[in-house]
Parts: structure tokens; sequence; C-alpha cells
């Protein structure tokens, strides 16, 4: 998939997948500690977002943005393919011009 740019362009998509963590920091790990932490399942994350590109294949991945400009975009995200559990692509209305409330 190309890099494109327009709003239309870029695919509307919801991500569950699972993320990788790290436990502990300069100091010492209790074994108490690994033995609880390492039989624990990382967290599964939720995105949605935009896609801007992707690499298919085991080791491929995705990489998608919730907000996006002209020449700019927010914080990308890039989640290797095999942490993805779901992915489900969404439908954008149609915008009509601006939100009245």
């Amino acid at each position: 998939m190309d890099m494109v740019t327009g709003l239309e362009g870029y695919e509307p998509i919801l991500v569950r997948w699972r993320d990788a963590e790290t436990y502990g920091g300069p100091e010492w790990v209790e074994s108490e500690d690994v033995n609880t932490y390492v039989k624990k399942e990382g967290p599964i994350m939720t995105t949605i977002g935009f896609l801007l590109y992707e690499v298919q294949g085991d080791s491929g991945h995705i990489c998608m943005t919730d907000t996006y400009g002209d020449a700019e975009t927010s914080a990308i995200h890039k989640i290797p393919n095999g942490m993805v559990l779901s992915r489900v692509g969404l439908i954008p209305q149609q915008f009509n011009g601006g939100i009245t409330g």
C-alpha cells in the first residue's frame, strides 16, 4: 500500500492487538515477582485510526495514526502483524460540513 494524500485515501480501521511490555527497572526483581509476571499474558490494546502503510506477512507491520492534515500527522503507531489479534475496517460517515448542537 502506498502512502496517499487526502482523507478518502486512508482507510479508517479498528485494531485489537497484544502489547509487549517490560517489567522492572534499574532495581533487582524479586524471584516471587518474576514467577508471577512471566506467566501473565500481555495486555490487549485497541487502537482506532487511519491506516497509513502496511507490509503484509508474518514479519510485516501496519502503521496508523489517529489524526492527520495535508502536511503532518499525529503520532504514528507501528504494530507488528504477529501482535494483531483482529482488524476491522470502519465505514466513514459522510461529513456534511459542520456540526450543529
